[in-house]
């Protein structure tokens, strides 16, 4: 190997570090979106069983960004980011937040779990 070339697994770990933080800054994208469609009163209308689409929107990031904190994904200069989307969140809708972000939570620790029992 070149001496002068950091080794593959440098290159993948960089990659997978890039690819977490381009997922907070989707997040965030995202939250703002739902936030201003709200305002304005867009993607509030009901589903049939009388939950705004919006609060969907906010379930998805609510699972992408509870996976990255299960995993411990999060870079350490990127936390107070990631805290950061977690209160937008719930400026946008608390109790959808809390609702989503806690189930997507323990979702993430139970296919950990599983994923042990497995191996």
């Amino acid at each position: 190997m070149n001496e002068y070339l950091p080794e593959p697994s440098f290159h993948i770990r960089a990659r997978e570090l890039t690819a977490h933080k381009v997922a907070l800054v989707n997040a965030e994208g995202d939250l703002m979106s739902i936030a201003a469609l709200r305002r304005l009163g867009l993607n509030t209308q009901t589903d049939i069983d009388g939950f705004a689409y919006y609060v969907w929107d906010m379930a998805a990031v609510a699972q992408d960004l509870a996976a990255l904190s299960v995993r411990n994904l999060i870079p350490e200069s990127w936390k107070s980011f990631f805290e950061g989307l977690c209160n937008m969140a719930r400026e946008i809708d608390d109790a959808a937040w809390t609702f989503f972000f806690g189930r997507a939570v323990q979702d993430e620790e139970n296919l950990i779990s599983e994923d042990r029992w497995m191996d």
